[in-house]
Protein backbone atom coordinates (compact mmCIF):
# COMPACT_ATOMS: atom_id res chain seq x y z
CA UNK A 1 0.00 0.00 0.00
CA UNK A 2 1.40 3.43 -0.88
CA UNK A 3 0.54 6.81 0.09
CA UNK A 4 -0.03 10.02 -1.70
CA UNK A 5 2.74 12.43 -0.65
CA UNK A 6 0.59 14.51 1.07
CA UNK A 7 -0.99 11.80 3.65
CA UNK A 8 2.56 10.92 4.37
CA UNK A 9 3.67 13.97 5.02
CA UNK A 10 0.38 14.59 7.26
CA UNK A 11 1.09 11.31 9.00
CA UNK A 12 5.10 12.03 9.73
CA UNK A 13 4.79 15.66 10.77
CA UNK A 14 1.90 14.30 13.10
CA UNK A 15 3.81 11.12 14.69
CA UNK A 16 6.94 13.32 14.75
CA UNK A 17 5.05 16.22 16.81
CA UNK A 18 3.70 13.00 19.64
CA UNK A 19 6.82 11.83 19.72
CA UNK A 20 8.49 15.20 20.98
CA UNK A 21 5.60 15.66 22.89
CA UNK A 22 6.08 12.86 24.75
CA UNK A 23 9.64 13.07 25.28
CA UNK A 24 8.94 16.49 26.77
CA UNK A 25 6.26 14.77 29.20
CA UNK A 26 8.93 11.85 30.29
CA UNK A 27 11.78 14.63 30.41
CA UNK A 28 9.39 16.54 32.63
CA UNK A 29 8.97 13.89 35.26
CA UNK A 30 12.50 13.63 35.74
CA UNK A 31 13.64 11.27 33.57
CA UNK A 32 17.23 12.25 32.65
CA UNK A 33 17.93 12.63 29.09
CA UNK A 34 20.76 9.58 28.71
CA UNK A 35 18.29 7.57 29.87
CA UNK A 36 15.27 8.14 27.73
CA UNK A 37 17.87 8.86 24.83
CA UNK A 38 19.40 5.30 25.75
CA UNK A 39 15.72 3.65 25.69
CA UNK A 40 14.85 4.88 22.23
CA UNK A 41 17.38 3.63 20.63
CA UNK A 42 17.58 0.32 22.24
CA UNK A 43 13.72 0.24 21.65
CA UNK A 44 13.87 1.43 17.76
CA UNK A 45 16.91 -0.89 17.37
CA UNK A 46 15.07 -4.00 18.59
CA UNK A 47 12.18 -3.41 17.08
CA UNK A 48 13.97 -2.56 13.41
CA UNK A 49 15.89 -6.26 14.19
CA UNK A 50 12.87 -7.87 14.69
CA UNK A 51 11.39 -6.74 11.32
CA UNK A 52 14.34 -7.73 9.09
CA UNK A 53 14.94 -10.74 11.26
CA UNK A 54 10.99 -11.68 10.02
CA UNK A 55 11.93 -9.94 6.45
CA UNK A 56 15.22 -10.21 5.28
CA UNK A 57 17.70 -12.42 7.58
CA UNK A 58 21.15 -11.60 5.14
CA UNK A 59 21.42 -8.19 6.44
CA UNK A 60 22.78 -9.62 9.31
CA UNK A 61 25.85 -10.78 7.53
CA UNK A 62 29.04 -8.40 8.45
CA UNK A 63 31.23 -8.22 5.33
CA UNK A 64 34.14 -5.73 7.06
CA UNK A 65 34.68 -5.45 10.44
CA UNK A 66 36.66 -2.16 9.13
CA UNK A 67 33.26 -0.87 7.44
CA UNK A 68 31.02 -1.71 10.54
CA UNK A 69 33.23 0.38 13.43
CA UNK A 70 33.51 3.61 10.95
CA UNK A 71 29.52 3.09 10.34
CA UNK A 72 29.31 3.25 14.64
CA UNK A 73 31.48 5.90 14.98
CA UNK A 74 29.87 7.64 12.53
CA UNK A 75 26.08 6.83 13.72
CA UNK A 76 26.89 7.46 17.16
CA UNK A 77 28.65 11.22 16.40
CA UNK A 78 25.59 12.09 14.13
CA UNK A 79 22.63 10.83 15.43
CA UNK A 80 23.02 9.94 19.02
CA UNK A 81 24.73 13.26 19.77
CA UNK A 82 22.31 15.38 17.61
CA UNK A 83 19.70 13.55 20.12
CA UNK A 84 20.97 13.93 23.22
CA UNK A 85 21.19 17.87 22.59
CA UNK A 86 17.68 17.63 21.23
CA UNK A 87 16.92 16.65 24.44
CA UNK A 88 18.47 18.96 26.63
CA UNK A 89 16.93 21.68 24.49
CA UNK A 90 13.39 20.32 25.34
CA UNK A 91 13.87 20.67 28.41
CA UNK A 92 14.15 24.99 27.72
CA UNK A 93 11.91 25.12 24.99
CA UNK A 94 8.35 23.89 23.71
CA UNK A 95 8.02 20.70 20.91
CA UNK A 96 6.69 23.74 18.29
CA UNK A 97 9.85 25.26 18.70
CA UNK A 98 12.01 21.87 18.19
CA UNK A 99 9.75 20.85 15.38
CA UNK A 100 9.94 24.02 13.70
CA UNK A 101 14.14 23.89 14.09
CA UNK A 102 14.19 20.03 12.42
CA UNK A 103 11.63 20.61 9.74
CA UNK A 104 13.93 23.44 8.81
CA UNK A 105 17.09 21.45 8.56
CA UNK A 106 16.42 20.32 5.08
CA UNK A 107 16.07 23.84 4.10
CA UNK A 108 19.62 24.83 5.71
CA UNK A 109 21.21 21.79 4.18
CA UNK A 110 19.69 22.53 0.60
CA UNK A 111 21.22 26.39 1.12
CA UNK A 112 24.49 25.02 2.43
CA UNK A 113 25.17 22.33 -0.58
CA UNK A 114 24.67 25.82 -3.08
CA UNK A 115 27.24 27.18 -0.60
CA UNK A 116 29.82 24.14 -0.53
CA UNK A 117 29.00 21.36 -2.76
CA UNK A 118 28.45 23.94 -6.04
CA UNK A 119 24.28 22.76 -6.18
CA UNK A 120 22.48 25.17 -8.70
CA UNK A 121 20.30 27.19 -6.82
CA UNK A 122 16.49 27.24 -7.98
CA UNK A 123 12.73 27.72 -6.56
CA UNK A 124 11.64 24.30 -7.67
CA UNK A 125 14.52 22.71 -5.70
CA UNK A 126 14.04 25.12 -2.49
CA UNK A 127 10.10 24.27 -2.40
Amino acid sequence: MRLSPFISLILYCTAFAIFLSLQQYLLGTGIDPIHLNTYTYVFAALFFSIYLALNNRTVFAISSRRGLSHSIVIALLSSVLADLLVLYGLRAGSPITWSLLVCLAPLVTYLLATIYVGDIFTLPKLA
